[in-house]
């Protein structure tokens, strides 16, 4: 989904997803931030659903 809105990625959207999701996105290209927003949201999508299945 987040590669859906790629296109419409700004400074500002990465930092609000970023705040909403608790986490911090280092600055750098947007290129950069995307990737390292993206890792963070798959990082965090995988250990939610490891701690499920405990």
């Amino acid at each position: 989904m987040l590669t859906a809105i790629r296109a419409k990625l700004d400074d500002r959207l990465v930092d609000d997803i970023a705040t909403s999701m608790d986490i911090t996105v280092p600055d750098g290209s947007i290129d950069e931030r995307f990737m390292s927003l993206k890792a963070c949201i798959l990082a965090h999508a995988k250990y939610e659903e490891s701690n499920r299945l405990r």
